[in-house]
């Protein structure tokens, strides 16, 4: 299809064009809640919002929170969580639980996550867990029994725009390599936020099956390519806190303190135990952080091998490990 409405429109918002063209459906598909959602069709009295935002005190502080989709069906309160940019954690699962308990207390919470592969939830809570590949079945089939018509027009556009992008999904998750080449291409700005959300799921479970206390984040730092930072608990010594950061094909060791004296400390004795390796050269200007090494992990990409989030997940975990075992044990919790 050279000309696609949904193309057109995505370019101010991803996300809620999804759950815009969910709420059409919602609206002109009487068997969507059956066929679809698999529950008891709505009633006539039902209130569809659509990124409905709520006030929530939380320990004294308020915190807002959007809900995508939001239907009240008498005792039934119905929630579509689309999540086109990026995976849910349990932490906002858990957050938007709270929120209904608060708003609508007494009734019967019905609640659906949409992603891109319901298999990274399998079993989560309470949570209706689908993905797109089933949203984009049931299109399938509801397009075969629609006349011709602009109705039929604009959900085939929606069809076509959403298979192109399962397809660049199953292709980036085997290979990633066009993605991290050009990190700073606004499109590829789109899946790296993507894939990383996806590969903090399963690096949350690797540290959940360890014991370990890890806080997982992202941002953009200094610049406006995606990054990803990862916390181990017992790295955060007083004023000192060390993690590993994940952006623009480098895999590094970092330091969040002004206290230069430890980070000469620590960077000489790194230097003692860890070869292969970018240090920091430390300067006299004023820095709250500083990386203390840092490891290129485009190497594959240069040899003409395959990138891709596997490989990812392999050398951060490799990377941690060599971290806490050379240096985190034997210098700094021994300290």
């Amino acid at each position: 299809m050279d000309f696609n409405f949904f193309t057109v429109l995505e370019k101010d918002n991803k996300e809620l064009i999804h759950s815009s063209f969910m709420r059409f459906l919602l609206g002109e598909d009487s068997r969507f809640a059956e066929k679809f959602l698999g529950i008891e069709a709505f009633g006539p009295q039902k209130v569809i919002s659509l990124e409905k935002s709520y006030l929530l005190d939380i320990r004294g502080k308020n915190r807002r929170c959007r809900l995508d989709i939001e239907i009240v069906d008498g005792q039934r309160i119905i929630i579509i969580e689309n999540k086109f940019k990026s995976f849910p954690d349990t932490a906002q699962l858990a957050h938007y639980d709270q929120v209904l308990d608060c708003q609508h207390p007494g009734k019967h919470q019905v609640k659906f996550l949409l992603c891109f592969d319901k298999n990274l939830f399998a079993g989560h809570g309470d949570w209706i867990v689908k993905d797109y590949s089933d949203l984009s079945i049931y299109l399938a089939e509801y397009l075969d029994g629609m006349d011709n018509g602009d109705k039929k027009l604009f959900i085939t556009h929606y069809y076509s725009f959403l298979k192109d992008y399962l397809q660049k999904y199953e292709t980036y998750l085997k290979s990633s390599s066009c993605i991290f080449l050009n990190q700073s291409e606004n499109e590829n700005k789109f899946w790296l936020r993507l894939l990383y959300s996806h590969l903090k799921i399963r690096l949350d479970r690797y540290f959940a099956e360890k014991g370990m206390t890890v806080g997982i984040g992202f941002g953009n730092g200094n610049a406006s390519i995606p990054l990803m930072d990862i916390v181990p608990e017992h790295w955060i010594l007083n004023d000192q806190r060390l993690l590993l950061q994940v952006q623009n094909g480098e895999l590094k060791f970092y330091g969040l303190t002004k206290d230069k004296v430890f980070l000469n400390e620590i960077i000489a004795f790194s230097r003692s135990v860890i070869n292969n390796v970018e240090f920091k050269k430390m300067t006299s200007r004023k820095e709250n952080t500083a990386f203390i090494f840092k490891l290129n992990i485009h190497n594959p990409l240069q040899q003409g091998q395959d990138f891709n989030l596997d490989y990812i997940y392999e050398i951060v975990i490799r990377f941690l490990e060599i971290i806490e075992e050379r240096i985190i044990v034997p210098y700094l919790l021994k300290s």
